[in-house]
């Protein structure tokens, strides 16, 4: 795969939410199906280094190093997922390596030093047993990470919550290949269960994965890494974009809000700051409630007359019911500056505020007439 084609392909989607991982999958996909760089006819024949971890996975069997000797049948072609070059084998994933469980590790050992425990989703701790000596490539197998693929450090400890890929031949197989592999194939070719999904190795093992030659592992995974540090500058460079963007936008608003007039509406609808609706809905509400939306008008009863009138309105009714009101008490510190003949007031002193009820749906005579029931549903619509 050429850069020009990632470029192309990022070109086609740079626009949409989430591309860069957008690509980031296509990247894999591309990679192992075979599709990322060119087949070598040099290159060793990969039924030739299949029958090499044949050869290592016997010697462990004969040496009695093997925990399992599971071994399943050839993969068929209508078995295969997906095609392949024809240069590569499909192969079981117990044809390469042996999947253990880590170990249940007591928390009780954990130590302040000592190497990193690696559990589901990143190291836990510290433990002084059951160590790793080389990175190996591991499979979540409970919860919700379940099926997700990750390498581990180097000297690390491996929970029971991860399967660990024993690769007979760790030479003929590129774990970051492998780990390739698995991040894009189905989940549910191994998961099960969903209220709490698990992976089992007897499910794992039987997953179908492909064995290119080794030397093509290896070009793929140097390819992956390069245009995954593209990726990276690509999504370093959005989020830069999307900063300044952010910085025009309330830039923008806060001139206009700070002077809204008709000559200051291109601060709103310039193409150049692309302010999203809802940030100019809020905006727009913002003017309304602070009055700078309209212009005030002298021959207007002034907000402070209203005031008395509500006050003398509620004493009335209190009067009338014997009824207290909640105390309220007035604002002493005003959120912002309204117009000098607008007035500050606590919401509960505009009216009685009261619950309402849901009626019993046994009576039908509430439930079957014309008029709506306003229930909390109803409360999510926007203003405008």
């Amino acid at each position: 795969m050429s850069d020009d084609w990632f470029f192309e392909k990022f070109a086609l989607i740079a626009d949409a939410p989430g591309a860069v991982e957008r690509m980031r999958g296509l990247v894999l996909e591309a990679a192992v199906r075979g599709k990322l760089v060119r087949q070598d006819p040099n290159d060793d024949p990969a039924d030739e280094l299949l029958e090499k971890i044949r050869e290592a996975r016997r010697n462990l069997t004969e040496s009695e190093k093997l925990k399992t000797k599971v071994q399943l049948a050839p993969i068929g072609l209508d078995q295969s997922p997906y095609s392949i070059p024809k240069t590569w084998l499909w192969v079981p994933l117990n044809e390469l390596a042996e999947l253990v469980y880590g170990k249940l590790l007591p928390l009780t050992e954990l130590l302040p030093n000592g190497f990193p425990v690696f559990g589901a989703n990143g190291v836990i701790g510290r433990f002084s047993k059951y160590l790793y000596e080389d990175e190996k490539l591991l499979i979540s197998c409970r919860g919700a990470y379940s099926g997700t693929p990750n390498i581990s450090p180097k000297q690390c400890y491996v929970t029971n919550n991860s399967i660990v890929c024993e690769f007979f031949d760790p030479k003929t197989c590129d774990i970051r290949f492998y780990h390739a592999v698995i991040s894009v194939s189905p989940r549910e070719k191994i998961v099960t269960g969903s209220a709490q999904p698990q992976v089992t190795v007897a499910n794992a093992i039987k997953l179908p994965v492909a064995l290119p030659p080794l030397a093509e592992q290896k070009r793929i995974v140097a390819k992956v890494d390069e245009l995954m540090g593209l990726c990276d500058a690509l999504e370093s460079q959005q989020q830069e974009r999307e900063l300044r963007k952010s910085v025009l936008v309330r830039s923008s608003l806060s001139r206009f809000a700070e002077s809204p007039t008709p000559e200051n509406l291109g601060y709103l609808f310039h193409k150049s700051y692309d302010i999203p609706p809802s940030e100019l809905r809020k905006s727009i509400l913002t003017l309304a409630i602070q009055g700078k939306l309209v212009p005030q008008d002298p021959n207007d009863e002034p907000a402070a007359e209203i005031k008395m009138q509500i006050a003398k309105r509620m004493s009335a009714i209190r009067n009338q019911r014997h009824h207290t009101f909640a105390a309220t008490e007035d604002q002493t510190d005003p959120p912002f500056p309204i117009p000098h003949n607008w007035e500050w007031m606590p919401f509960g002193t505009l009216g009685e505020f009261l619950g309402g009820g849901t009626p019993s749906k046994d009576n039908p005579a509430y439930w079957n007439g014309e008029i709506p029931w306003v229930s909390p549903k109803d409360m999510k619509r926007p203003y405008i």
